[in-house]
């Protein structure tokens, strides 16, 4: 009975968008559950972090924000963290995608391009998941210096995401 109760929470959570990916390792925090690739370093601190380090210097980071915004809808809650960003010079928004994401009202999958900070400046490519349920944004965001991290990768994070049932 314990190896049915097993599979079963398994085929379950898999549906749900909590990890089902075996490349991923599960994670969560208060209101999302999401999966990175295994490897990746779990950082310390308020907002939960995880990076990708090749050579001494961070190549992809995933970062999960919490309410970062209020919003009734994934495209406006899009607009709201993407204002400060398009005026970068070296910022490049790319298409607005509706997603599904378990629990959500609406989801938005958001790509996007810019230059690093640090020195040298890099090319790096963004994915957010934006999640919106009962006005309360949730994002997921992927970022990566450009070649270091496979499309799959994106993707298979991206379907891993969602909101914590009630």
């Amino acid at each position: 009975m314990r190896t049915f109760t097993a599979a079963l929470l398994a085929v379950l959570c898999g549906a749900a968008g909590c990890g089902g990916d075996s490349r991923l390792v599960a994670a969560r925090t208060a209101h999302v559950r999401f999966g990175y690739p295994k490897g990746w370093q779990r950082q310390a601190g308020g907002a939960f972090t995880a990076v990708r380090v090749e050579n001494g210097r961070t190549v992809a980071r995933l970062t999960v924000l919490e309410r970062p915004v209020a919003a009734t809808t994934a495209a406006l809650a899009v607009a709201a963290l993407q204002a400060g960003r398009l005026i970068g010079r070296d910022y490049r928004r790319g298409p607005v995608q509706t997603v599904h994401v378990a629990h959500a009202d609406s989801a938005s999958r958001l790509s996007y391009s810019y230059l690093s900070d640090d020195r040298p400046r890099r090319p790096t490519e963004g994915t957010d998941v934006v999640a919106v349920r009962n006005r309360a944004v949730y994002v997921v965001r992927v970022t990566a210096v450009r070649g270091e991290l496979p499309a799959a990768d994106v993707d298979a994070i991206v379907k891993s995401v969602a909101l914590k049932g009630d």
